[in-house]
């Protein structure tokens, strides 16, 4: 078996193309993707194209990864789960793999729940629940946790919201990511193949590996979000957040085409978000380190927002249908991106029920995500009852965006 050329040499991984044979008869097998665990040079492992799991020889070793094709054609490596591992296009003497030299990035905007607003304690009780056996009473301490927080957090504050239903549903799919590897004490701890950038209103942006307390208030979608994605790829991944809490799409996030036709000014905040858009294409200070030298590429819009529209008295919540639609137009406009996915995360059971307006924009939310092409809608009515989404609601959500998008 002879390597017939190198491709990449990046992150210390040997990418190289293998024909299985002897001598020349040029004999024609199924590539496979296989990752050869010895070390090498600078401490990596070997990803190699062959006409057997690894080399030939040894015969077939868990770690393979099954590429379809012969000489050529592009796949995606699978893992035994079924889970994308890389993506390789395969030529006759190379194999060129994605990931290598791209940086991936996600647009986050909306106002205080897109912000984060959970509380640390609750967050670090959850934590703790997670970690202590026995795991047979794990989703009722999860959810006594829950419901002792609405019950007592600032004199009882948040009790309006209580529903020990509810707590008992988040309990669960705690339960549930923890087994799938996506929640536990990692999430305490920074996060560096993910990072996240966060600004307000007329504040600069700042951008840290991804962790509690460093984009936003708390923690919003993006951490259960990033740690979803950061599982799914091997490109370093930039999460760029603009938000604010209190903000409406009718005034303070008006796109300009929604600002024409509604003979209005374009909002300050899609003026900074727009900003925001272009001035990645130069800078990169505000993403991943590795984004640096790697072609950026946007990956998805994500869109939480629409509670304080619900409560406008000037036909927000009857103009955020139309508002929306201009809005998510003029954003993709701004990447250069027409198809650009587009996640909308539904305003919840309390933005529904305590505005006027809140029936209108939940259907408004619902109507744009079906009739929009390469929308998704993420709904939350079973989550949180209270108006900033607890820690758990918040994993959730973000996990329930990263499953739409990947």
């Amino acid at each position: 078996m002879k390597a017939a050329s190198i491709k990449h040499l990046r992150f210390g991984l040997i990418v190289a193309l293998v024909s299985a044979g002897c001598g020349d008869s040029g004999a024609n097998t199924q590539p496979r993707l296989a990752i050869d665990a010895a070390p090498i040079s600078e401490g990596g492992g070997a990803i190699a194209i062959d006409g057997s799991p690894r080399g030939g020889e040894d015969g077939p070793t868990p770690d393979s990864l099954a590429l379809p094709g012969t000489d050529k054609g592009t796949g995606a490596a699978m893992d035994a789960s079924g889970d994308r591992v890389i993506d390789a296009t395969v030529g006759k003497d190379t194999i060129t793999v994605a990931g290598t030299d791209t940086c991936e990035m996600f647009l986050l905007a909306g106002q205080s729940n897109m912000e984060g607003n959970v509380d640390p304690a609750l967050f670090a009780s959850l934590l703790t629940e997670l970690a202590t056996p026995p795991a047979a009473t794990r989703q009722t301490r999860l959810a006594n946790s829950l419901n002792n927080w609405y019950d007592t957090w600032n004199a009882g504050y948040a009790k309006y919201a209580a529903s020990p239903a509810v707590a008992s549903y988040q309990a669960g799919e705690l339960v549930r990511m923890q087994a799938a590897g996506l929640v536990g004490d990692q999430l305490a701890a920074p996060r560096d193949d993910v990072w996240c950038s966060s600004e307000k209103k007329g504040g600069a942006a700042t951008a840290t590996a991804l962790q509690p307390g460093k984009c936003g208030n708390g923690f919003g979608p993006e951490l259960a979000l990033g740690h979803y994605l950061g599982a799914k790829t091997t490109a370093p991944i930039s999460l760029v957040k603009v938000a604010q809490g209190g903000s409406t799409l009718e005034i303070d996030w008006l796109s300009p085409s929604a600002a024409l036709a509604n003979g209005a000014q374009v909002g300050p905040l899609y003026k900074q978000l727009a900003t925001r858009i272009k001035s990645l294409s130069t800078d990169a200070t505000v993403l991943h380190p590795a984004c640096a030298k790697r072609t950026r590429a946007w990956s998805a819009f994500v869109w939480f927002q629409g509670e304080n529209d619900t409560f406008s008295s000037t036909g927000g919540a009857t103009a955020y249908e139309a508002n929306l639609r201009h809005f998510i137009a003029d954003v993709r406009a701004e990447m250069s991106a027409p198809s650009l996915p587009v996640v909308i995360v539904q305003v919840g059971f309390w933005a529904r029920t305590a505005g006027k307006g809140g029936p209108a924009v939940h259907a408004a939310q619902a109507k744009v995500a079906s009739t929009t092409p390469g929308a998704s809608l993420i709904v939350t009515d079973d989550l949180s009852h209270f108006y900033h989404y607890d820690p758990a609601g918040q994993l959730i959500i973000g996990e329930r965006i990263g499953r739409v998008l990947r």
